[in-house]
């Protein structure tokens, strides 16, 4: 008998042997949450390492991050968010017990200049969603969203490298993911998947969701073990609007319109958006309302030449047996609203 084949087992139970000791001393934990000064925003993205044991991790939406299974000690707990200096601080880990670390992040070159400040806090968002992914994404949050006349979802999804965006009467409708069909990707919101409103197709018409009633846009081009693999082109995340991602009370309204010459219609819409913090029971600042309401009625005309590709190959040359000259009056209502509450414990 060759004695050859017991070896990779042999070998398993010295590695598992050597491993689980080290699992059962590492008892300490450290946990923590990053946040704006004032009323505390959470901050989405920022690398956090612990330095001596070269670890690193991210914060999620709600600011929080974790290290689980630490070595007791004192460490190094770096933070690190675009557009603000670095934090560090050493922390001490006991066994059975969790270290746990409040940062308020300064903005780097904060001035009085509002509008600037805001602008780049926006950006600065985006860039460290993607910095930290595990995969390759792109993020577009909804002030950026707004400097753009993006009527929809998919119109706002065209600003974003590798996304082509497939029209409908002038208006975007269904979005490709690196040139791939639109029936190749996926959607959801919030996490949730969103299944095709047409039996025919898997693709999801984007044109039905206003981009005022939304918070963040996320193209996930490479799938992770957590996602569902039904995507080959492409996942679109759509969040709603917190309002727990504002500082307080926060509202923005606003109107546009626009004129079409052909038809010589015009084309108004309106959008509003409110959210607002609470105190509720013996929390602070622990409970969110955000609403918004969007409406647009776009009237428009176009004028078609259409054959229907009905070619007589009979003759020489070949000819088309019917040619149509339509002329289209379109109208285009879009009312959408949406309501989220959340509740905080901290």
């Amino acid at each position: 008998m060759n004695n050859n084949l017991f070896r990779p087992a042999v070998l398993a139970l010295a590695i598992s042997s050597s491993i689980y000791p080290m699992v059962a001393q590492a008892a300490g934990k450290v946990a923590g949450r990053l946040v704006t000064e004032g009323r505390q925003v959470a901050l989405q993205g920022a690398s956090v390492r612990l330095e001596e044991l070269n670890l690193e991790t991210s914060t999620n939406r709600e600011g929080t991050f974790s290290f689980p299974a630490v070595n007791a000690g004192q460490y190094t707990l770096t933070v690190q968010y675009l557009g603000a200096e670095t934090l560090a601080r050493t922390v001490t880990v006991n066994d059975g017990q969790t270290s746990t670390e409040i940062f308020k992040l300064v903005m780097a070159g904060a001035t009085e200049e509002v509008l600037v400040v805001g602008h780049a806090a926006n950006l600065n968002r985006a860039l460290n969603q993607q910095r930290v992914a595990d995969g390759i994404i792109s993020a577009v949050n909804a002030d950026a969203i707004g400097q753009l006349p993006d009527a929809n979802v998919a119109e706002a999804l065209r600003r974003v490298s590798g996304v082509s965006v497939e029209m409908d009467q002038g208006e975007g409708r269904k979005v490709s993911i690196r040139g791939l069909s639109p029936d190749l990707n996926s959607v959801s919101i919030n996490g949730m998947m969103v299944p095709s409103p047409d039996s025919g197709d898997r693709a999801v018409n984007l044109d039905v969701v206003s981009s005022e009633l939304l918070e963040s846009l996320q193209v996930i081009k490479t799938l992770t073990p957590d996602m569902d693999a039904d995507a080959i082109g492409g996942t679109v995340n759509i969040k709603s609007l917190s309002a727990f991602d504002r500082d307080g009370f926060f509202y923005k309204v606003s109107g546009d319109g626009s004129h079409h010459g052909d038809t010589g219609q015009n084309s108004p819409g309106l959008a509003a958006t409110v959210s607002d913090i609470f105190s509720v029971g013996e929390g602070q600042d622990n409970f969110g309302v955000a609403g918004a309401f969007s409406w647009n009625k776009r009237q428009f005309g176009s004028e078609n030449i259409e054959t229907g590709g009905a070619w007589n190959f009979d003759n020489t040359p070949p000819l088309l047996d019917e040619v149509e000259l339509r002329n289209y009056d379109i109208e285009r209502e879009r009312l959408g609203a949406t309501l989220n509450v959340d509740y905080r414990q901290r």
